[in-house]
């Protein structure tokens, strides 16, 4: 059933910018939905649909706070699959750019979270 209700939510999003915008309001369900094993590949594609062709959303959670960025880098290092790893890592480069674009303030807050978890693991 939630794979299902995914899949309508990628065709949704697929043709119409405003449908992207509209379920954006929900990215905190999504990132939820990332944490359990049942869901988070369907709530992997479904986020990555919302930032392919998405500039302005993309910008809009780099800028907004760095909360949904560091979730991100924290849920890579708690990946315990490289397979997990992989989905991970092609959601943070989702949110860094769009449309073959560099979102800078992105990129400098996922490194930013990234080396301040190198630095508290030393």
């Amino acid at each position: 059933l939630f794979r299902k209700s995914q899949e309508v939510l990628q065709e949704a999003i697929k043709g119409n910018v405003r449908n992207g915008m509209y379920l954006s309001q929900s990215v905190g369900e999504l990132q939820r939905q990332l944490q359990y094993e049942e869901t988070q590949e369907e709530a992997g594609k479904t986020l990555k649909f919302l930032l392919r062709r998405n500039p302005l959303l993309a910008r809009r959670l780099g800028s907004r706070s760095s909360n949904e960025l560091s979730f991100f880098v924290q849920l890579l290092s708690a990946q315990t699959t490289q397979k997990h790893r992989k989905r991970t890592l092609k959601l943070l480069a989702q949110l860094c750019s769009c449309e073959g674009k560099g979102i800078r303030n992105s990129q400098r807050l996922v490194i930013d979270h990234w080396l301040q978890g190198a630095v508290d693991d030393m």
